[in-house]
């Protein structure tokens, strides 16, 4: 009876989520500062369930910790989009995002700014089959999963899919630039970096063209990635002035 009532509460704030996108305010959103120290005007929801990615928790979606930058909002969404064709049975999982005015965002040291994402990684499970994430209270919502350097995770029976994770890196990547955004970094265990790094093409690309932040992190980021994006540089064409010769 209890499972019963879980999923019911899972389901109403699913729905809850959803309803409260509808909410949004129309104006574009607005970063000030920086993810360490910065603010969000008219973030954004991200919606709790689409056809192949889930959050961590429909509930804290719901309380509002999974806000991003509308450009954020839309980069994540096409590259769910394009996963979608590329691979239909990966199933993602994503984590925290931000409030909805940005600000510390305890516990985590940024988050602040609308433009930071924790986006867990695609695995597979003991058959091999894509699976969701488990995320629940008992785990920290995924956050305390541990992956060893070959990306197994024993006690689940999980590994992660990183020809998968590459490939949705780059999908962001693209996704990012069409969006005027850009990954600023991205934050992955250093011990698990060569797995990815050798996931075929991708992995190769993804080595070549996507920041990471060199070293090891306050926390191990093994069961997820954090994502920094940034603004493109506008571009100013200098006009010539008629009549001007060079």
């Amino acid at each position: 009876m209890w499972q019963g009532l879980v999923g019911l509460v899972l389901l109403l704030a699913t729905v809850g989520n959803d309803i409260a996108m509808t909410a949004d305010a129309r104006h574009r959103s607005l970063s000030s500062g920086f993810v360490r120290d910065g603010r969000l005007a008219y973030g954004k929801r991200l919606p709790a369930v689409g056809p192949n990615f889930i959050s961590y928790s429909p509930l804290w979606s719901l309380v509002g910790r999974t806000h991003v930058h509308g450009a954020v909002r839309d980069v994540l969404l096409e590259s769910w989009s394009q996963m979608h064709r590329l691979r239909p049975e990966v199933r993602f999982v994503f984590a925290e995002t931000g409030w909805r005015s940005g600000g510390n965002f305890w516990p985590h040291r940024t988050h602040q700014n609308g433009k930071s994402v924790d986006l867990h990684v695609p695995v597979r499970d003991a058959r091999g089959q894509s699976v969701s994430m488990p995320t629940h209270v008992w785990n920290s919502w995924g956050y305390d999963i541990e992956f060893d350097r070959w990306g197994v995770a024993r006690d689940e029976g999980l590994r992660i899919d990183f020809d998968a994770l590459a490939e949705w890196l780059l999908a962001i990547h693209e996704a990012a630039r069409r969006h005027g955004m850009r990954i600023r970094r991205v934050i992955f265990a250093p011990e698990l970096r060569p797995q990815l790094f050798a996931a075929g093409a991708a992995g190769r690309r993804v080595a070549r063209i996507v920041p990471f932040k060199p070293g090891k992190a306050w926390v191990r980021h093994d069961e997820h990635v954090h994502i920094d994006f940034a603004a493109l540089p506008r571009v100013v064409r200098r006009v010539r002035p008629r009549g001007v010769l060079r």
